[in-house]
């Protein structure tokens, strides 16, 4: 019988098992890697970015009018990290290169009076590649741009911007630039702001409708409209209204006053009155129980329709045969006759008078 060497094949299974992890290793987990340690590099690049024009654009705002005396269509104004550094526009020991070792370079021209074209370029340092640039300016936002053909473009196309409109300065295919755009040393695009710039009431208007996405309006003053529609309800201390109010039904604990007609299909009083009882004030209407309208008149509730009957007494002949002439005083009314017997042969009736 024939033996086989097994250290042989214990070494060719070592051999694959390496082989097997250096393929893993080499493409997948160092690329990773690589990607991982690129992408955060990127983010801090743009991150930085952000920073340093956000003290651009606040330099630009505070000193417009020195800058409005220096710059020309032709010759910038140039700014740069320590400048801002220097007027506290960034704090002190802010690095004046990013982490590719490329310097921050604004150029501000003024193509009319008072309006800036503003341009920051990141110069020298490492070269990146086209797809890198790209992905650093969408990351810097809406304002972020790279350069490529002499052109800077924005990120994901939002603006392009020929570089000869910067005096032909250009520090090379892949470098990143942020652009700014100004008008009386505000900047100028369609972002809406949160506080006034004088002289520019358009960076706080709207030009397309607001969605809130359901969110609440809280702590406004006073809000003009043309028209409000309001699916739920409308709380309100108090409510004026100068032409029509069209309403499926109202509902008042309190008083409706009107200076004028109230007009309706129906009076319904809630409030049951007994005639006689006591009211006030006069004028006020009130039903009974069998639904007859009721008045306060004279401090007492009437029916109304009727004759009052507040006091009434009888006069006549009660005595039987007699030829006086029975009326009721002035003021007073007949409210009826009664036969009250026969008395010497006699019929003898009286008069109910009544006020």
């Amino acid at each position: 019988m024939r033996k086989i060497k097994k250290g042989i094949y214990q070494v060719s299974d070592s051999v694959i098992a390496l082989g097997v992890l250096f393929m893993v290793l080499t493409t997948i987990i160092i690329p990773a890697s690589v990607w991982t340690v690129n992408e955060y590099r990127n983010t801090v690049t743009a991150g930085q970015a952000r920073t340093v024009q956000n003290a651009v654009n606040k330099y630009i705002s505070d000193n417009a009018t020195s800058i409005s005396a220096s710059a020309t269509a032709t010759s910038p104004f140039t700014l740069t990290v320590p400048m801002l550094v220097s007027a506290n526009y960034l704090p002190a020991g802010y690095a004046s290169t990013n982490n590719f070792s490329s310097t921050y370079q604004t150029k501000i021209f003024q193509p009319a009076t008072g309006k800036f074209h503003v341009m920051t370029f990141l110069t020298g340092g490492v070269d990146l590649k086209l797809s890198q640039a790209r992905n650093i300016a969408i990351k810097i936002g809406a304002a972020g741009g790279y350069i490529e053909s002499g052109i800077a473009k924005g990120a994901l196309g939002a603006w392009s911007e020929n570089l000869s409109t910067f005096g032909g300065f250009n520090p090379g295919d892949g470098h990143i630039v942020i652009a700014g755009f100004y008008q009386n040393g505000a900047i100028s695009n369609d972002y809406l702001y949160r506080k006034a710039i004088p002289g520019h009431p358009e960076l706080n208007t709207m030009s397309t409708a607001l969605n809130m996405g359901g969110n609440d309006m809280t702590n406004s003053a006073t809000v003009h409209a043309q028209n409000a529609t309001i699916t739920n309800t409308v709380t309100a201390a108090n409510a004026n209204v100068s032409d029509m109010l069209n309403s499926g039904k109202i509902m008042a604990t309190g008083k409706i006053t009107s200076s004028d007609i109230v007009e309706g299909k129906y009076l319904y009083p809630s409030q049951v009155a007994t005639a006689g009882k006591a009211c006030l004030p006069n004028g006020i209407i009130a039903r009974d129980n069998s639904g007859s309208a009721m008045s306060c008149k004279n401090g007492k509730w009437n029916r109304m329709g009727g004759l009052a009957q507040n006091h009434c007494k009888q006069i006549g002949n009660f005595g039987g045969r007699d030829f006086t002439h029975y009326k009721c005083p002035v003021g007073w009314y007949a409210a009826g006759l009664q036969f009250v017997g026969h008395q010497r042969s006699e019929s003898a009736y009286v008069i109910t008078c009544c006020q």
